[in-house]
C-alpha cells in the first residue's frame, strides 16, 4: 500500500519509511474504528502504532490528516475492482454487473459500513469531519466512476450526459438501501442473495436510462 502517491487530494506525507507510513494508518484506522474520532488522540494512534510522537508528527500534522489517510488507504484497496469492472467482459451489461459489484463491495465493506457510522455520530461536534469524508471517500468514488463513464461514452457504449450524474446515479441504483441498513445493523443486506438483487435492478435501470440503441459516431 502506497499513502504518499502525488495525485490530487492524496493526503502529503514524507515518502521515508513506507511501512512506518503503513503501520500508523493502520494503527489509527483500528483506534478510530474502535474508540470513534473524538476520543483517539495523537498520543493514543502513536503508541498503537509503537513509534515516538515525533515520528507520527513527521509524518502526520493532525488527526485529521490521518483520518484523510485512513479513507484513502481504504479506497485506494478497492480501486483496481472499478478499473476491472469495465475491462474483460465481452457485453456492456456485464461490464455493468461487474463495476456494480466492485462499488457494493466498498460501499457495504466493513471498514466503510463503520467509518460511515463513525462520521454519521460526530459530524456535528466535528463538522470538518464529515468534509473530509466527503471529499476524501464518497466524492472521490463519484469523480473515478466519472472518468470512466466518460469513456464509455467516448467509445458510444452509453449515451452522453454530464458524467458526475451519471456517475451518481449508478452509484444510488446499485446502493438502494443496502448500505444504510448495514449501518443500522441489518446482517442480512450484506446476504449474496441482496447483492446480486441490486446489480441486476440496478443495472437494468442504469442501461434502460443511458444504454444506446446505436453505436455513438463522432460526426
Amino acid at each position: 500500500m502506497r499513502i504518499a502517491m502525488a495525485e490530487p487530494g492524496r493526503p502529503k506525507v514524507r515518502t521515508r519509511g513506507p511501512r512506518t507510513v503503513e503501520r500508523i494508518v493502520e494503527a489509527a484506522h483500528r483506534l478510530f474504528l474502535s474508540r470513534g474520532f473524538a476520543e483517539t488522540s495523537m498520543e493514543a494512534i502513536a503508541q498503537e502504532a509503537g513509534v515516538s510522537k515525533a515520528t507520527l508528527y513527521a509524518h502526520y500534522g493532525s488527526r485529521d490528516e490521518l483520518f484523510t489517510a485512513v479513507i484513502w488507504s481504504t479506497g485506494d484497496r478497492f480501486s483496481s475492482g472499478l478499473v476491472s469492472g469495465v475491462t474483460g467482459a465481452a457485453d456492456l451489461r456485464s461490464k455493468m454487473e461487474r463495476l456494480a459489484g466492485a462499488v457494493l463491495d466498498l460501499l457495504l465493506s466493513p471498514e466503510v459500513v463503520a467509518t460511515n457510522r463513525i462520521v454519521a455520530a460526530e459530524a456535528r461536534r466535528f463538522p470538518e469531519l464529515g468534509k473530509l469524508f466527503y471529499e476524501n471517500g464518497p466524492d472521490r468514488l463519484i469523480a473515478r466512476l466519472a472518468e470512466l463513464f466518460e469513456t464509455a461514452m467516448a467509445t458510444g457504449s452509453i449515451r452522453r450526459s454530464a458524467p458526475r450524474d451519471v456517475a451518481k446515479h449508478f452509484i444510488g441504483l446499485i446502493r438502494g438501501d443496502l448500505q444504510l441498513r448495514a449501518m443500522l445493523g441489518d446482517e442480512s443486506a450484506l446476504s449474496a442473495t441482496e447483492r446480486n438483487r441490486a446489480i441486476t435492478s440496478g443495472v437494468g435501470v442504469f442501461l434502460a436510462a443511458y444504454a444506446q440503441a446505436e453505436p455513438f459516431r463522432e460526426s
